[in-house]
């Protein structure tokens, strides 16, 4: 799934030229009536130029005033030039500098629905992965626990689209035996399911894991380029692509954010702001690759002429943590709970939303848009942007800990698992609670689809 940020920025500046000064209290020579029109005429050159460097991933703007001052006097018995820096109004420049991270996924989310407030339901992995292939809620996933459907295809997502006429593929870049992921999603007859990883069983380079995520798109553009396109025999295809995953590999041809941390020890405590600032550049160019990765697959569907046709889902398991005292996903807050969830679903108006969502939502509007006619409460979530937004818990990897969001604000939780039971306390600091926890959190708790 894609961990990452979206963001462009477009820059202009002036260049402001110097002035020069003339004081004294003698009569000025005469240095002749066009002795300054060369120079009159390159600072409104100067004063009309934008010193601006870029090319289609990276903008250097530099922008500031020269001053710069020139006094000369000559009373009769001395004369002298003195050249100063002017003062208290020394020159100054700044430099601006923008680049693009994911200038694919900004276009798509303006091409399709754009959800702001977006959640994973968990801050790990396995989880999260409970929630998006097999709709079910992270707590219930914890410890092994796996109240889910018991169908013949592992993945209850997949499992639907199957029912609606769709042949599934699942293209991986990581490995899928972490946490039993792997056998769980194919299922007692994984003969059924067109499976690729890209990863090795046995784990790989964490320097170079960055090549799986090119495999993996490279077995998905041949699936795109050589498959028989048929209206009437549709086709799903599920892709997941790791390189915002820590250690954050990419190819040196992506490092467009520089310096950046070489120090691949992940997870680690950050200590300096610093430190984060070179950890957050290297995370950013895995963004900018893993883009660059997208783009390609959308190149592909639209030079096979089927791009307009396809309806497109982007999100990602969990968000990352890059500052002081902090990295990586251990905890729940702003930075790991929040990620991207963009719908491009074709005969659908751009759009932005800034309704709350969370995973549990994504198949209920993939089934809403496909008109795939489901159970009444076979789904745990809601089409997105449809009805009341509803809280969202979200657990810690130990799942002893976690948050409940809603529209009313954000409550710190305690949980306690028995054998049957799941016991949920607030924090201490009811400031930080929303109004509406205790409602908000039944309602998360009862919306398990039955069994």
């Amino acid at each position: 799934m894609y961990g990452g940020l979206l963001k462009t920025a477009s820059a202009a500046a002036i260049l402001a030229a110097a002035g020069f000064f003339g004081a004294g209290s003698a009569t000025a020579a005469d240095l002749g009536g066009d002795c300054c029109a060369d120079l009159e005429e390159r600072v409104a050159e100067l004063e009309a130029t934008t010193v601006r460097k870029g090319n289609r991933k990276v903008s250097v703007t530099l922008s500031g005033f020269v001053s710069h001052h020139v006094m000369w006097w000559d009373d009769g018995d001395r004369s002298d030039v003195y050249i100063g820096d002017g003062g208290n109004y020394g020159s100054r420049f700044r430099f601006v500098g923008t680049a693009k991270i994911s200038p694919t996924l900004t276009a798509l989310a303006r091409e399709g629905t754009y959800f702001e407030n977006s959640l994973a339901e968990a801050t790990y992995t396995p989880l999260s992965w409970s929630v998006l292939l097999f709709d079910e809620a992270a707590h219930d996933n914890l410890f092994g626990r796996h109240p889910g459907r018991a169908e013949p295809l592992g993945s209850w997502l997949l499992a639907v689209m199957r029912r609606a006429g769709y042949d599934p593929h699942v293209y991986v870049s990581t490995n899928l035996t972490y946490a039993k992921t792997r056998s769980r999603l194919l299922g007692p007859e994984p003969q059924k399911l067109d499976f690729f990883q890209a990863a090795s069983d046995q784990g790989d380079d964490p320097a170079t894991k960055n090549l799986n995520d090119r495999e993996v798109v490279d077995h998905t553009i041949q699936f795109i380029e050589q498959h028989v396109w048929n209206p009437e025999k549709p086709q799903f295809v599920l892709l997941q692509l790791d390189s915002t995953h820590y250690t954050y590999p990419f190819p040196e041809d992506q490092a467009v954010f520089q310096p950046y941390s070489e120090n691949l020890t992940l997870p680690r405590a950050i200590q300096t702001a610093r430190e984060a600032e070179l950890l957050t550049n290297r995370y950013r160019n895995a963004a900018h690759y893993v883009d660059s990765q997208l783009r390609r697959v959308l190149e592909a569907l639209k030079r096979e002429g089927i791009y307009d046709d396809t309806a497109i889902v982007v999100t990602a398991d969990h968000g990352e943590g890059l500052e002081p005292g902090f990295q990586g996903h251990a905890a729940p807050y702003t930075a790991t709970r929040n990620v991207p969830f963009i719908f491009k679903l074709p005969g659908r108006e751009p759009a932005r939303s800034a309704q709350l969502v969370s995973h549990r939502d994504i198949l209920p509007t993939l089934a809403d848009y496909l008109q795939i006619d489901m159970p009444k409460g076979s789904m745990r979530g809601t089409p997105a942007g449809h009805g009341p937004a509803r809280g969202v818990l979200i657990l810690a990897p130990s799942g002893r800990f976690g948050q409940l969001v809603s529209n009313s604000g954000v409550t710190d939780l305690r949980l306690l698992y028995g054998p049957a039971t799941l016991t949920v306390t607030p924090a201490r600091s009811a400031g930080r609670r929303g109004a509406d926890w205790l409602p908000q959190l039944q309602d998360f708790l009862q919306s398990a689809p039955a069994q």
